[in-house]
């Protein structure tokens, strides 16, 4: 059986699959490069992956970072990713909210010197090309074969979170050097990476079908904040740009979700987990770095996890085996 791992974009809201992760390891006594076959994220939860993937530097058969440290990331870095210091709402219609220097001296602290092609195991990380107007999966088993796809795992970081309004885009160069992109966030096609992941192994795993597949997909909370009619019939250009994201993002993880859920009852062998929640509307906004917001969030991934037990442990059994 094929297992493939999953993980959405929502910036900070990357804690909440990180601590389903560290549940998943401290269950099965394993590392999570030791449990899936294939790793896919988009923005954050690209972070998050290549995280989970990069070999430690004194054993490179084993992992530099558990899911755990991971959580530590969000809780001790955020403030420096988006600094409470960001432009004003005014100022963030002609100009990027955060400078790039905070979130790329974090990923060059998490990754330094580490290329795709070191991943532990398979993975694919989405990016969006705004020169050719194309989209971009970074794949390890590409950088392995093609030293000309092979890009430092902090440069394809900040390409796939580059979200747009949040961060200017990212212009990251191959490890030769020859091969040059100008990318932002992998959400504006793929925040749920799920689908590129699940089309990916099947096109190359023919027997998948008889040997079945595993997928789980961890998402970063369901947005439900409405943007109301009254106000919004109103709206130009400026005022559209923000909400137009926020629903292109959660739009598409939701799409992609249901396609998947229809997709994997009609299959043989195959096993489909899902694990997301309901925020609340005060605290869903990417780059809330509040110790009140980064609170909830951390207790709603634990009651995630208290309320879905069933599904994580049977999981787990099955990674297992």
């Amino acid at each position: 059986m094929k297992k493939i791992l999953c993980i959405d974009g929502g910036g900070i809201r990357g804690i909440i699959p990180a601590v389903i992760l560290t549940e998943i390891e401290k269950l099965t006594h394993k590392n999570i490069s030791q449990l899936f076959d294939m790793v896919a994220g988009t923005s954050t939860g690209g972070i998050l992956a290549l995280g989970l993937v990069k070999p430690d530097e004194n054993d490179p058969t084993k992992p530099a970072f558990r899911a755990e440290k991971l959580v530590d990331m969000y809780l001790q870095e955020g403030k420096n990713i988006f600094p409470p210091y960001a432009l004003s709402k005014v100022a963030n219609l002609i100009e990027e909210k955060y400078s790039a220097k905070g979130i790329e001296t974090v990923l060059y602290n998490y990754f330094e010197d580490a290329t795709l092609s070191d991943a532990l195991i398979d993975t694919m990380i989405t990016a969006y090309e705004i020169e050719k107007r194309e989209n971009i999966i970074f794949k390890s088993k590409s950088a392995k074969s093609d030293k000309e796809k092979d890009f430092f795992m902090r440069d394809v970081a900040r390409g796939t979170s580059a979200a747009p309004t949040f961060f200017e885009p990212a212009q990251i160069k191959s490890v030769k050097g020859k091969r040059i992109l100008h990318v932002v966030d992998g959400g504006l096609f793929a925040n749920n990476p799920s689908m590129c992941a699940y089309i990916e192994y099947a096109k190359k795993n023919y027997e998948m079908e008889e040997d079945g597949c595993l997928l789980a997909s961890m998402g970063t909370g369901d947005v439900f904040k409405p943007y109301l009619y009254k106000n919004a019939v109103d709206w130009g250009l400026i005022h559209w740009a923000k909400p137009t994201i926020d629903m292109m993002f959660d739009g598409v993880s939701n799409s992609i979700n249901y396609q998947l859920q229809a997709l994997f009852d009609t299959r043989k062998n195959h096993k489909y987990y899902r694990f997301q929640r309901e925020l609340q509307n005060q605290y869903n906004d990417m780059d809330d770095t509040s110790v009140e917001t980064l609170n909830y969030l951390v207790a709603l991934s634990e009651r995630l996890i208290s309320e879905q037990w069933r599904e994580i442990n049977e999981l787990c059994e099955i990674l297992t085996k």
